[in-house]
């Protein structure tokens, strides 16, 4: 038993240590701290209120208006059409 946990730990390690990261561009040039997909659909929230949204799975980003200058420290989607974000001084915006 032991022998096959560690026969999968190893092809997972395999499978994941070839993985590549890659740098997006963003049209931000504020420091991005959270970011949420649902489906295709993302949200990335940084300081000062940036708040950026892709529609093609991160490929791409624009710009959109947050309603806030605080810090957006964490971003919940309950669906597509259904978002919080809160921030730095602990509000919470729908």
């Amino acid at each position: 038993m032991k022998v096959n946990k560690l026969i999968i730990l190893g092809c997972l390690f395999s499978l994941f240590s070839h993985a590549k990261w890659e740098e997006l561009y963003t049209p931000s040039s504020e420091n991005l701290t959270c970011i949420k997909f649902i489906g295709n659909t993302g949200l990335c929230g940084g300081e000062n209120g940036e708040l950026l949204k892709s529609i093609d799975a991160g490929k791409t980003w624009n710009t959109i208006i947050s309603g806030t200058s605080d810090n957006i420290t964490s971003i919940l989607f309950l669906d597509n059409n259904l978002g919080f974000l809160t921030t730095s001084t602990g509000k919470v915006i729908k």
